[in-house]
């Protein structure tokens, strides 16, 4: 006797299923299109999924379920952490693309004497630090409010906001005290503007005075704050110095 035909809820949650598990992140509003239900229908089918152990819900979308071995709460580093240092209750920060922005994030969160933060970025891996700190951190990402788990539009576009800080993470710095982005980088402060920031702050996790490669982006000067991992050429640490800007070095 032949079973019983697939529901179509069955039959799109498997559909779902195999969308996700081919790719590292797929958005709701991606899902939501190629199944051709709404965005409330495929929220309903991920709580169904990630329930089964099949897929985990992010922010605006969904990993396969193998990604839940990445933890969710990071052990920030020596840069994050000074860089978190830079901040105050109710200012606002701007976080570029990078994975030294969801360690920034990770160290703000471990803040606690930190409230009424506005954050904006594109960065989902920064936005998923903030979860459980909505309280006490306003995310503004692609145009709106996090609020659980809707993106709220914004009264107006983000990028005309003043942010305090704007922390980029840098691909490296050349002889001359020129900043190297790399491309997601350039994109990321491309839509976000950082004009209006009240100071640049850039990130590295490596030695970026011997890294290579990039797109230069900025000429370091007295107005810009760069941290980053240990130094090995103390030369080139001095001509740095010379350009006048704030540097910060973690400890060997």
């Amino acid at each position: 006797m032949a079973g019983r035909p697939l529901s179509d809820r069955v039959r799109r949650q498997g559909q779902l299923l195999e969308i996700v598990t081919r790719a590292d992140f797929v958005g709701i509003a991606d899902l939501s299109r190629r199944l051709r239900v709404s965005e409330v229908t495929i929220r309903s089918d991920l709580r169904d999924l990630e329930a089964a152990g099949h897929v985990r819900r992010v922010w605006g979308g969904a990993q396969p379920a193998a990604h839940a071995a990445v933890q969710d709460r990071r052990s920030p580093g020596a840069t994050a952490v000074m860089a978190a240092a830079l901040l105050r209750s109710h200012d606002a920060v701007f976080l570029g693309a990078g994975t030294l922005s969801a360690d920034v994030a990770a160290a703000l969160t471990q803040r606690p004497d930190l409230t009424g933060v506005t954050v904006v970025t594109g960065d989902l891996p920064a936005c998923e630090q903030f979860a459980d700190h909505l309280d006490r951190f306003t995310v503004r990402v692609t145009g709106g409010t996090l609020h659980g788990e809707v993106l709220k539009p914004a009264a107006e576009d983000v990028r005309h906001d003043r942010v305090d800080l704007a922390f980029v993470p840098c691909h490296r710095v050349d002889s001359h005290g020129v900043a190297h982005l790399d491309e997601d980088q350039l994109a990321a402060v491309a839509r976000w503007s950082t004009v209006s920031s009240g100071r640049t702050v850039l990130l590295a996790a490596t030695d970026v005075l011997a890294a290579t490669g990039g797109t230069p982006w900025l000429t370091l000067g007295e107005e810009h704050t760069l941290i980053t991992a240990p130094v090995q050429d103390r030369r080139a640490l001095e001509r740095l110095r010379a350009t006048g800007v704030q540097l910060l070095a973690a400890a060997p």
